[in-house]
């Protein structure tokens, strides 16, 4: 299996060097950082990545509505929302909390499901 190509899009740089660890350890990459969300969208839009971790935190846009967005319109980029408390809105939206005890694991089975998923869909 290809190593995915994730885009991380947070204003919070911590939190995009924690979460870019985690998919290095796994095996992916990170193609993308924005600290933007209309920059996130354009590139999944493009096609330029196959997981797209987006923070609730980001300005002028959250990280959940660049998700419904995506979501709306049939995008194949698989979205991961990172909330840090209550999620408000969208209950369709995969979303982790970066605070909680276990998310590295968490967050490490939705990247291998994805992985999981874009083989299924290559053969």
């Amino acid at each position: 299996m290809s190593a995915l190509r994730v885009l991380i899009a947070s204003p919070d740089e911590e939190l995009r060097a924690r979460v870019a660890g985690i998919f290095a350890a796994t095996g992916n990459r990170v193609a993308l950082e924005f600290d933007a969300p209309f920059d996130a969208l354009e590139a999944c839009l493009e096609g330029r990545t196959d997981v797209a971790v987006l923070d609730e935190a980001l300005r002028s846009m959250r990280g959940s509505e660049v998700a419904a967005v995506l979501r709306d319109l049939h995008s194949p980029v698989v979205t991961i929302v990172l909330h840090r408390g209550e999620l408000i809105g969208d209950e369709g939206l995969l979303a982790l909390n970066p605070a909680r005890e276990g998310f590295e694991e968490a967050l490490g089975n939705v990247l291998q499901d994805a992985g999981g998923r874009r083989a299924r869909e290559a053969r």
